[in-house]
């Protein structure tokens, strides 16, 4: 299975793992790990390596009271996977693209090589439309 289809196993399951948390729309570190393909612990050290790479509006700790009130909100299959922590991260999707960025894996390069491909053709759609869009009418 290559990065795309495993991007398109998860697309819908991942529309029900969205959580609003402080306000911002996020997904939990597991849910995270699992599209990624990759262990928790190891998304856990990947952003402590790179924690500068993380402001508040790209992940958001969980712990204490916060995170008692989301383990109540989980169904008990997905609960069991934050059950034992002390604290779990939350990612804003500013969070998700940085993480394509720090993160050795295969979603993480098909992500990253797509968003390329896609920055590359907006660039070129707006040099082909430069008059149109930029002049006042």
């Amino acid at each position: 299975m290559n990065a795309f289809d495993l991007f398109n196993k998860y697309e819908q399951e991942m529309m029900l793992q969205v959580y609003h948390v402080q306000g911002q729309t996020a997904l939990l570190d597991s849910d995270v790990a699992n599209l990624f393909g990759v262990e928790i612990r190891n998304l856990t050290q990947t952003v402590m390596r790179f924690r500068d790479r993380f402001p508040r509006n790209f992940m958001i700790e969980l712990s204490g009271k916060e995170l008692e009130e989301y383990r109540g909100t989980l169904e008990s299959s997905r609960a069991g996977k934050i059950k034992d922590r002390d604290s779990v991260m939350a990612f804003t999707t500013q969070g998700l693209l940085m993480l394509v960025f720090v993160l050795k894996c295969p979603m993480a390069e098909f992500v990253s090589i797509y968003f390329a491909e896609i920055a590359s053709k907006y660039i070129d759609f707006l040099n082909q439309n430069r008059e149109s869009l930029f002049t006042n009418n």
